[in-house]
């Protein structure tokens, strides 16, 4: 998807903080007496299935229901939580995982977590018939992985003459499940005891543990009635829910989407000092986040940060700010000649829309990677200054058809218009298009759009094999370079951090000199609350790493 996911974040030595805080008293210490949290969020469907929602609002439950081995923490990497993830190097470039839960880890209902419940996260994902936001988890290098996909222990000679047809391979694998399954292992992932199993991934990448980071869901309730080839049954499960998080779901309103969640006593961050949490759809609520909280109506909001929204709160609110989760860019087709693209990138001048818009709130990016990464290069300035080439613009191109997702009064399409506005001096003529989302993509991927503006996911990585590299699933510019291909690789097989923050700084110097990105803002977002009802040293520090509802049982 090309559409943003937002989200603010909290830096581990405040989850420790809070911890401590929460740990010492019963109530809410000074912040009032209230027993319930009132969260204001968006797009509540009342999908709860862990596997298949994909709404803000949905997502923000999921996390009190459902949490992972691992949570985010400082410079977006993975921290051990519920459970560790180790490797260890085999002959040649295997690796092995070694995945671990606590043993004190229990349901709301009281039965007990074990590695079974972690297996089968895997094994679900690999069903061919799943559909779900996880669904390309079977491209990971995994032994016997694809074998258990594709249900053949010889699948890489057959799909090999299918030469990459959907449709055959869609084809192939539904024959292959039509009358019952024949591979029904997956050969690298073993269960060694009930809190512990190994995956063997083939090759290094980067990417591997957060692939393995399994999302906590109970076998015996989500795998009932469910055998391979039928993750449809799953499916289905919507609002009845069986975790280990904080919360469990106590009632859904259909009407006037609120959830409302009781804190799980068998939770071993306990006791919630809030024992219910309720999750309120702004848009449901007909206010923005400013009056929903005024009103009472939430007590906790967030929201992507304007300095009118910043301001709408008010000087007696208290807010916190923190960045957002992906970053905005214009792209230029490689269909477009590279002098053409790097002058092209010189002439753009138009940042005093973006400050206008955002009032400050945003980093100004100079490479194109989040700067929620250790990785993001400091100290360096903008790449491309120099407008003296814009009289020969026109001697490489003359038209050029840039797109960008919305209405003509989106930010974006302001920014091409004004790029264009500026080009059109030296003779090139650029036409700007406002369309639908699924448009937008269409004309992106079917190569129709010469320029466009959109944003990117951060990511869990600093890898950016999928947008730079020859072969890259997002690499909607059709890049293909040498050089940047052999880093790509590089950098999902780099270990330690000296390595890849080096070999990460070496691709983005490549990327900005082949003028295909040209990175423009990572905005912030900003988290408003009732101090009546939430004690502001229980949000003593915002920074980029997980959100306040990942925290909600240290909140008081």
């Amino acid at each position: 998807m090309l559409n943003r996911i937002l989200r603010v974040s909290i830096s581990l030595a405040l989850v420790c903080a809070i911890v401590l805080l929460g740990s010492c008293s019963g109530k809410n210490s000074g912040a009032g007496s209230a027993s319930v949290i009132k969260i204001g969020t968006q797009d509540i469907t009342g999908n709860f299935n862990p596997f298949y929602a994909e709404s803000a609002g949905d997502i923000e439950v999921m996390k009190q229901i459902y949490p992972s081995i691992q949570r985010r923490g400082p410079d977006n990497t993975l921290i051990n939580d519920l459970g560790s993830i180790s490797y260890e190097y085999e002959e040649g470039d295997r690796v092995k995982y070694t995945v671990t839960i606590r043993d004190d880890l229990a349901f709301s209902d009281g039965t007990r977590v074990t590695i079974d419940d972690v297996i089968f996260w895997y094994y679900f994902l690999a069903d061919a018939t799943y559909d779900g936001v996880y669904s390309g988890f079977y491209l990971n290098d995994i032994e016997g992985l694809r074998e258990y996909y594709f249900d053949d222990e010889n699948y890489a000679s057959v799909i090999g003459n299918f030469a990459g047809s959907d449709s055959h391979i869609a084809s192939y694998i539904k024959k292959n499940y039509a009358n019952g399954t024949d591979v029904t292992e997956i050969s690298g992932i073993k269960r060694v005891d009930d809190y512990t199993c190994t995956v063997l991934f083939n090759s290094r990448n980067i990417n591997a543990v957060s692939q393995i980071n399994a999302v906590i869901v109970p076998k015996a309730f989500y795998g009932a009635n469910y055998v391979k080839g039928e993750a449809a049954k799953v499916k289905e499960i919507t609002s009845d829910t069986l975790g280990c998080g904080p919360y469990y779901l106590s009632a859904y309103s259909e009407k006037d989407h609120t959830v409302t969640m009781v804190a799980n006593d068998y939770a071993i961050n306990k006791p919630a000092v809030f024992q219910k949490a309720e999750f309120k759809d702004l848009k449901a609520l007909g206010k923005d986040a400013a009056k929903a909280l005024k009103s009472g109506d939430v007590n906790i909001v967030s929201a992507p940060a304007t300095g009118e929204t910043v301001s709408s709160f008010g000087s007696s609110v208290k807010t916190v700010l923190g960045n957002e989760t992906d970053y905005t860019s214009l792209f230029i087709s490689t269909a477009v000649p590279q002098e053409a693209r790097k002058t092209l990138m010189g002439l753009f001048a138009s940042y005093d829309l973006i400050e206008n818009e955002y009032s400050g709130y945003y980093t100004r990016l100079v490479r194109p990677l989040s700067v929620r990464f250790e990785e993001y290069p400091a100290g360096l300035e903008q790449y491309y200054k120099s407008t003296l080439k814009g009289a020969f613009l026109s001697t490489m191109v003359t038209s050029l058809s840039a797109y960008c997702a919305g209405t003509k009064d989106s930010l974006d399409y302001k920014l091409l218009e004004k790029f264009a506005q500026d080009v059109a001096q030296y003779n090139v003529n650029i036409k700007v298009t406002a369309c639908s989302e699924s448009e937008f993509e269409a004309a992106v991927k079917e190569g129709r759009a010469d320029i466009w503006i959109t944003s990117t996911p951060d990511g869990d990585t600093c890898d950016k094999y999928d947008y730079y590299n020859t072969l890259g699933s997002k690499n909607f510019t059709r890049l293909s370079d040498p050089g940047i291909d052999e880093l790509t690789l590089k950098i999902r097989r780099a270990t330690g951090f000296t390595d890849r923050g080096a070999l990460t700084g070496e691709l983005l110097e490549k990327v900005m000199d082949s003028a295909v990105e040209l990175p423009l803002y990572q905005l912030q977002r900003v988290t408003a609350y009732d101090t009546g009802v939430i004690n502001e040293k229980s949000l003593i520090d915002v920074s980029e790493y997980d959100g306040y509802t990942d925290i909600l049982p240290y909140l008081y």
